[in-house]
């Protein structure tokens, strides 16, 4: 079973950041949101091409239960710019109804290999809950600091 949009479980959050935690009262900290990345460099020796990295960030899924009581397994399916199918990960999770949260932080480790726009689905028991979008880009130059400056 999937999301129920009048039932739950209701989605809360979905996103890559560069790190989670809980605190001690249980509370998520999602720090540095990551929605786009331009990576490069302003040393002539820079390859024209963009060469790759690994992305090492975390996901966090939030979700109510609403209705929802039971077992469910959470899956993150990423894909690349060229929509090839990465490998996906799945985490078990059991819903307590009502108010009650299912919070996973998931460690992604990307090796990034083109630009674009990479997705990561969500899924809830193999029903599609939302998708995560992260642009990668190259930027490859110098610019002297000084010629974003106007004069008077």
């Amino acid at each position: 079973m999937g999301v129920d949009a009048n039932n739950g479980p209701f989605l809360l959050m979905a996103v890559l950041c560069q790190r989670a935690d809980q605190d001690q009262y249980g509370s998520f900290n999602v720090i540095n949101v990551l929605e786009q990345l331009v990576v490069g460099s302003d040393d002539p020796g820079a390859p024209e091409e963009f060469p790759g990295f690994r992305l090492e960030a975390q996901l966090v899924v939030s979700l109510a239960s609403g209705a929802k009581r039971g077992d469910s397994t959470i899956t993150i399916e990423p894909t690349d710019p060229e929509m090839n199918r990465l490998e996906p990960v799945s985490q078990d999770v059991r819903f307590s109804g009502e108010d009650h949260r299912v919070t996973i932080v998931s460690n992604v480790s990307l090796d990034v290999e083109h630009t674009g726009v990479y997705w990561f689905n969500v899924l809830l028991d193999g029903v599609s809950a939302s998708w995560i979008p992260l642009r990668i880009g190259y930027h490859r130059g110098h610019q002297e600091p000084w010629l974003n400056l106007t004069p008077n």
